[in-house]
């Protein structure tokens, strides 16, 4: 017996995952189940700028904060000048 197992097998689900144009929300994710409550009501600057001052100082206080995730391609169709890359994002 013998198995064989090429790039397709790792680039088949990650090309998959990769091509939905969709945002994850953390804050979207947590109002889902209200376990998170408490969760959603620290995600704020306030809780933030306990650790880091200067982040309250710079975005002001009791700002909701949200994680946000996204594979957008429709930036990359419009040409490099305007990409918006994906990434991490904290609003």
């Amino acid at each position: 017996m013998q198995v064989i197992i090429d790039e397709n097998f790792i680039n088949a689900p990650f090309s998959g995952f990769i091509s939905i144009d969709k945002r994850f929300s953390l804050r979207e994710f947590m109002s889902k189940d209200p376990r998170f409550a408490l969760f959603r009501q620290l995600l704020t600057t306030t809780t933030v700028g306990m650790a880091l001052p200067a982040f309250k100082d710079e975005f002001g206080e009791g700002k909701a904060i949200d994680i946000i995730s996204t594979l957008y391609h429709d930036f990359i169709a419009t040409g490099i000048d305007n990409l918006t890359p994906s990434g991490f994002t904290l609003d």
